[in-house]
């Protein structure tokens, strides 16, 4: 089995797992963490999957699939909106 390569979580993750920049920095704050460091350097995914809950967990899936070249299957939002699934919100 080969070493996993490190896996930064970014903004860009954020976005995939469909959760806003609002709710994020929100979030970041809640849990003490510093939102424009994050912002300009991203955040080991160690640091976010140590974080349990809902929106770490979301945020990580995202950030391991990109990393494997694969889609986000995360579909949480913080800021209380309906994120339509893979259908586009067609049943």
């Amino acid at each position: 089995m080969s070493p996993s390569l490190p896996v930064t979580v970014t903004m860009r993750h954020v976005r995939q797992a469909r959760l806003c920049a609002r709710g994020a920095r929100a979030w970041f704050a809640a849990h003490g963490l510093d939102w424009s460091a994050f912002v300009r350097h991203g955040l080991p995914i160690e640091r976010v999957e140590a974080i349990d809950d809902a929106f770490a967990q979301a945020v990580a899936v995202a950030a391991r699939a990109a990393a494997v070249g694969g889609p986000s299957s995360a579909r949480s939002d913080p800021c209380g909106r309906a994120v339509p699934g893979p259908t586009g919100g067609r049943p």
